[in-house]
C-alpha cells in the first residue's frame, strides 16, 4: 500500500475514540454540567483580552468574559463573584488567540475536537510504538484521561500528549524538524515539557541539540510579542498563583503535600523549587538510562517527562496525563509489568473528579474493563486486578463522601481594579479548602502511590535489563 493510500486508513483509525470521546463530553454535560470547561474559558477570555489590548492576568480584564460567556453552564452558581485565572505564559495565550475570534461557543467546540483527535492520535501512535501492550489498554487509559481530566476542564491534555508521544517518535527517527515542533508545542505546558527537552539537550547526543534550541527559538519569538507580559508573568503572575494554588485540595504536586501537612507556605514554596530542580537532574538521568538498557530512544523523553512531571511545583490530573507515554512504555519493558499496569491505570483515573461527580463510578469502569482485554498476565489475573481497581475507586467515593460537608455561602471581598485573578482565586481556594482537603486525601493517595510505584519501576528497569537495541546501531545510539 502506497503512503497516499494508507494516509486515509489511518485518519480512519482515529475514529472509534474520537466518538467516544465527543459522546463522553456530551455525557458529561447531560450529567453534571457544573464546573465544565472552566479552564478554556479562562484561555478564551483571556485571549480575548489581549486582542483588546488589557491585561489577561487581571481580574477585572477576564471576569466580565467569564461570567457572560459562562452563563449558560452556571446556573444556580451564577453569583459567585470569582474569575478563573489564566496560568499560561503569554506566548501561550497568543497561541491561542485563534480561538479567541470566534464566538465562545464556536471556539470551544473546535478547541474540545481538536483535543479529542489529538488525544486518539497519540492512543494510536503509542499503539503502534508499543506492540507490546493491549490497544484496549492503551485507548481504555488515553481515552478516560482525556475525557475526564482534558475535556471536561478544557484543558490541552490530548495536544499534549500527543506532542509528547510525537516527541519520542521523531527523536527516535531522528527528525529535527518534526523534533523542534513537537517540543515548541508541548510548551503549551512548560513545567511538562521542560525536562523531556533538557534530556534531549544534554543526553540527546549532538544532532538533537539545534532542534531543541528551534524549539526554544520558536518559543522566544512568541515571547517577544509580549514582552510586558512575560516580566508580569515572571515577577507577579507566578509568584502569586504558586501561593494560592499551593493550598488548594486537588493540588497533586509535592509542595502542596508539604503545605498542608503545615510547613509554611514560603518554606514550602522553595522546597518545591529545589524539589523540581532534583526531579530534572533525575529525569536527565533515569531517561538516559532506560533509553540505553531498553534499546528504545524515544525511553528519553517519555521518562524524563514522567519523572519531571511528577516532580514540578504544579501538577493537577491533566498535567498527570503527560506520564502515561512512559508508563506504557514501563508496562512493556519493566521487570513488572502487572504492577506497572495498575500503576498506569493509577494516574489515568482522575480519583477525586469521579468522587465529585455523578455517576463516577461508571466512567471509571470503563478503563477497568479496557484492562481486561490482553493485558500483561492472565486473563483470569487481570480481571481480577481491574474489578480490584473498581472496587477502590468506590472505596476512594465512599471516603469521599465521609469527609466531605458542604461550603458555606460564597461571599467574596470586591477587588481592586489592578489586581491580579490570582487573588480572587486565592479567596476561592480558602472558601472551598475546609470542604475537600479531608474529603480528597484518600483520591490523592492513590494517585501518589501510583507515582512513586512507576518511580521505583524507573529505577529499576533502569538498573535490572542489561542494554540492549531494537534498532540498527547507528540509530540506537543517536548521539553519535
Amino acid at each position: 500500500m502506497t503512503p497516499a493510500a494508507a494516509r486515509p486508513n489511518a485518519l480512519l483509525r482515529l475514529v472509534p475514540l474520537t466518538a467516544a470521546l465527543v459522546i463522553g463530553t456530551i455525557a458529561l454535560v447531560a450529567i453534571h454540567p457544573f464546573g465544565l470547561f472552566g479552564d478554556e474559558l479562562a484561555f478564551y477570555c483571556g485571549s480575548s483580552a489581549l486582542l483588546h489590548g488589557a491585561d489577561p492576568y487581571l481580574h477585572a480584564s477576564i471576569f466580565a468574559c467569564e461570567r457572560d460567556a459562562f452563563a449558560p453552564l452556571l446556573g444556580a452558581h451564577h453569583d459567585i463573584k470569582i474569575s478563573t485565572p489564566v496560568v499560561w505564559p503569554p506566548y501561550a495565550i497568543v497561541a491561542f488567540a485563534p480561538f479567541a475570534l470566534l464566538p465562545f461557543g464556536a471556539g470551544l467546540t473546535l478547541w474540545l475536537l481538536i483535543n479529542a483527535i489529538a488525544g486518539a492520535a497519540a492512543a494510536r501512535r503509542l499503539c503502534i510504538a508499543l506492540p507490546e501492550i493491549s490497544p484496549w489498554l492503551i485507548n481504555a487509559l488515553i481515552g478516560i484521561t482525556v475525557l475526564s481530566s482534558g475535556l471536561r476542564y478544557g484543558q490541552p491534555t490530548g495536544i499534549l500528549l500527543l506532542a509528547i508521544v510525537a516527541l519520542g517518535s521523531a527523536y527516535r527517527r531522528r527528525d529535527a524538524i518534526a523534533l523542534a515542533l513537537w517540543l515548541a508545542l508541548g510548551a503549551l505546558q512548560p513545567h511538562v515539557a521542560l525536562a523531556g527537552g533538557l534530556a534531549l539537550l544534554v543526553a540527546g547526543g549532538r544532532w538533537a541539540v539545534r532542534p531543541v534550541l528551534g524549539a526554544g527559538l520558536i518559543v522566544v519569538l512568541l515571547s517577544a510579542l509580549t514582552p510586558a507580559l512575560d516580566l508580569e508573568y515572571v515577577r507577579a503572575v507566578l509568584p502569586a498563583h504558586e501561593a494560592a494554588n499551593i493550598l488548594d485540595p486537588w493540588q497533586l504536586a509535592l509542595p502542596s503535600v508539604l503545605a498542608q501537612l503545615g510547613l509554611a507556605v514560603p518554606l514550602a514554596v522553595r522546597a518545591g523549587t529545589l524539589i523540581f530542580l532534583v526531579a530534572l537532574a533525575a529525569a536527565v538521568y533515569f531517561g538516559a538510562a532506560v533509553a540505553r538498557r531498553t534499546g528504545r530512544p524515544e525511553a528519553l523523553p517519555w521518562i524524563a517527562t514522567l519523572i519531571g512531571t511528577f516532580g514540578a511545583p504544579h501538577v493537577h490530573y491533566q498535567q498527570i496525563a503527560a506520564a502515561l507515554p512512559a508508563a506504557f512504555l514501563l508496562i512493556a519493558d519493566s521487570p513488572a509489568p502487572l504492577l506497572a499496569t495498575i500503576c498506569a491505570y493509577g494516574i489515568a483515573v482522575p480519583w477525586g473528579v469521579f468522587c465529585t461527580m455523578r455517576y463516577g463510578w461508571a466512567f471509571a469502569m470503563l478503563p477497568a474493563l479496557g484492562a481486561v482485554r490482553r493485558a500483561p498476565g492472565s486473563a483470569v489475573r487481570v480481571a481480577a486486578v481491574a474489578v480490584a481497581l473498581l472496587c477502590l475507586q468506590i472505596a476512594v467515593a465512599i471516603a469521599f463522601k465521609a469527609f466531605y460537608h458542604p461550603e458555606g455561602p460564597a461571599v467574596f471581598a470586591q477587588l481592586p481594579a489592578g489586581a491580579l485573578a490570582e487573588r480572587s482565586w486565592a479567596a476561592y481556594i480558602r472558601w472551598e479548602k475546609p470542604s475537600y482537603t479531608a474529603a480528597l486525601f484518600a483520591a490523592r493517595l492513590v494517585t501518589w502511590s501510583a507515582e512513586l510505584g512507576l518511580l521505583v519501576l524507573c529505577v529499576v528497569t533502569a538498573r535490572a535489563l542489561r542494554p540492549r537495541s531494537r534498532l540498527p546501531q547507528a540509530a540506537a545510539r543517536p548521539g553519535r
